[in-house]
């Protein structure tokens, strides 16, 4: 029979095992574009970078949740392709903040 302490053992490397595990599969992607990026510009391909199979994109009707901003990017079920949607201005979206994201 096990002592207390070596299950406790057992239950903080489990512990520690699950959130490695949840850190990797929980990864995230960053894309950059340039501030007023014409309407189409590519900014990455999701298929690629997430490695995922194309038919799942359309089937499952992938698309971006629109926020309580404007839609500035979209995504080609057909292709993967996440493009520009709309003109980016940096003034209107961050002022005068040095560093200017949008999260989606």
């Amino acid at each position: 029979m096990a002592s207390k302490g070596q299950s406790r053992f057992w239950v903080w490397i489990s512990v520690y095992f699950l959130c490695w595990l949840w850190n990797i599969a929980g990864g995230q992607l960053v894309y950059s574009v340039s501030e007023e990026a014409n309407t189409g510009t590519t900014v990455g391909n999701l298929v690629k970078d997430f490695n995922l199979n194309i038919q799942d994109l359309e089937v499952r009707g992938f698309h971006i949740v629109p926020g309580p901003n404007k839609r500035y990017f979209d995504v080609n079920t057909k292709t993967g392709i996440l493009h520009v949607r709309e003109r980016i201005d940096r003034e209107e979206i961050c002022e005068q903040n040095i560093k200017c994201s949008l999260t989606f």
